[in-house]
């Protein structure tokens, strides 16, 4: 009973720090506590051009696809953005297997925030006295990676989150309109 009072008392979707506070939370967790993600193949792929970026070596990679020796050769398999992000990243937080985890982390937390933000215009609109849709809405918002789990090391978060980045920008200037 108390559960559908303290929620009917309060406007929760005033309160976009929520998201950003329950998004920090988890990304605490993901990026410190938990142990770190071993990578894949794609680490070699995406995050080896990233590294070789930090040290000096130019966009280039020894794991590109079809090089038959382990020469570096320059990075053209996959748009480049994601592995200069992340040599960028390592030049201010350094090179280490923390540093690729909070980097993982970082990129889906934004994501889950920004996908919330846009859902935020859907569910002001709901009706809150549904104590299934309260409680669904609960686990949709403590569990950011119910919306999107991307693998780590995977580029196509990032992009995901510049798309759904522009969707809120555009959002927020067509305020009239709908998306």
């Amino acid at each position: 009973m108390r559960y559908s009072i303290y929620f009917s008392k309060i406007n929760f979707f005033n309160h976009k720090f929520l998201f950003i506070f329950l998004g920090s939370i988890w990304f605490f967790f993901d990026a410190f506590i938990f142990p770190p993600h071993f990578g894949g193949v794609d680490i070699y792929y995406f995050k080896d051009a990233g590294i070789n970026f930090y040290e000096g070596l130019g966009l280039v990679s020894r794991f590109t696809f079809g090089n038959p020796t382990f020469e570096y050769q320059p990075y053209t398999h996959y748009p480049p953005l994601y592995s200069i992000l992340f040599g960028l990243f390592c030049k201010i937080f350094g090179l280490s297997i923390k540093s690729n985890q909070i980097y993982n982390s970082a990129i889906l937390v934004t994501l889950s925030i920004c996908l919330l933000f846009l859902f935020n215009k859907i569910l002001e609109k709901s009706n809150f006295k549904n104590k299934n849709f309260l409680r669904t809405l609960l686990i949709f918002i403590c569990i950011p990676s119910l919306i999107y789990i991307p693998e780590p090391d995977r580029p196509d978060s990032l992009g995901v989150l510049f798309v759904l980045a522009t969707i809120l920008i555009i959002s927020k200037k067509n305020q009239n309109k709908n998306i």
